[in-house]
């Protein structure tokens, strides 16, 4: 059996520990703690796998959808919303908590079926803000730096990740603690300037 074979037979557990030893000394989140943590937040709110939004969108789509419905989070096309996003041209998507006006909402962009990269956008979209709609029927007022990282690590993280980089262990490192964490810090700094308009 060559290096390959072995390698292909190897659990995920064991790719994950492979990494963890590979970068180890090195700062900044591991790849185990991590996995962990999105892991976490999975289990917290019951949100299903996303690892597939980008190879089978619609499927993703239809599950989160149905998610979001069985937990009466309701969904809105960004057009209806038009000067929300005029005023606040960074922000792709959004949720809003319920309020006397409406149920909680999730808006984003709508596309059609056969819009493959409008799709993956829908798809991506709905995984980030479905983490935001259910933090904030349950846990409302949490402070947006957990929730920021609560939603990058679900939408973000998948065995994919893991498993397509195995063998480059920096790149893992990279993606966790600058592309992640970039984002996280970049999606606060715009949640907080939305929060200053709003008040």
């Amino acid at each position: 059996m060559n290096d390959t074979e072995v390698e292909s037979q190897l659990s995920f557990e064991e790719v994950i520990q492979s990494l963890d030893k590979a970068v180890e000394g090195k700062p900044g989140v591991k790849p185990s703690e991590a996995w962990r943590y999105r892991e976490e937040v999975r289990a917290k709110y019951g949100l299903p796998e996303c690892a597939y939004l980008f190879e089978d969108p619609v499927r993703y789509i239809q599950t989160i959808e149905a998610f979001l419905k069985d937990n009466e989070v309701s969904l809105r096309d960004k057009h209806e919303f038009a000067s929300f996003f005029k005023e606040n041209p960074n922000a792709i998507a959004v949720n809003f908590g319920s309020n006397v006006f409406r149920d909680s909402t999730v808006v984003a962009q709508q596309t059609s079926d056969s819009n493959w990269f409008g799709l993956r956008a829908r798809a991506n979209q709905l995984a980030h803000e479905s983490v935001h709609a259910i933090q904030d029927k349950r846990y409302h007022g949490m402070p947006s730096e957990v929730a920021e990282k609560e939603a990058f690590y679900y939408q973000m993280l998948s065995p994919q990740t893991f498993l397509k980089y195995r063998d480059d262990p920096d790149f893992v490192m990279y993606y966790i603690n600058d592309v992640i964490e970039n984002n996280i810090k970049s999606s606060v700094g715009i949640d907080n300037k939305i929060s200053g308009k709003q008040q």
